[in-house]
């Protein structure tokens, strides 16, 4: 089963910036000549979406411990664009460094999330 998503913290990533990369359920080989050769060899992939949260200081402090405290267990993630709230976790070495929001007194809290099939 899920792990839930921390209460009163955002999920939502911000448009701006963000990027969803669909699945890849087949492989493509190239010939000697002609067409290259694709085949497929899933029928269902993760889905991958990254991209960044806005939060206050006390929301990231409270979003970092639950992520430490996630390891690599799957969660339910509430700000899927597409599905209500998906299994979900974390792409391993893909989270990137925190930084101040330049237009709020925010901070970005970059994430790269994968949707399990």
């Amino acid at each position: 089963m899920a792990v839930a998503w921390p209460d009163g913290v955002p999920a939502r990533l911000i448009k701006n910036g963000a990027n969803y990369v669909p699945p890849e359920t087949s492989i493509r080989s190239s010939t000697d000549s002609g067409l290259a050769r694709q085949r497929a060899v899933f029928t269902a992939a993760p889905t991958k979406f990254t991209g960044n949260l806005r939060m206050s200081q006390s929301q990231m402090l409270a979003f970092d411990a639950w992520r430490k405290d996630l390891g690599g267990a799957v969660f339910g993630w509430p700000g899927h664009p597409f599905i209500d709230t998906p299994n979900a976790r974390f792409v391993s070495g893909e989270q990137g460094a925190i930084t101040p929001d330049q237009a709020t007194p925010k901070w970005l809290v970059p994430v790269s999330i994968e949707i399990l099939p």
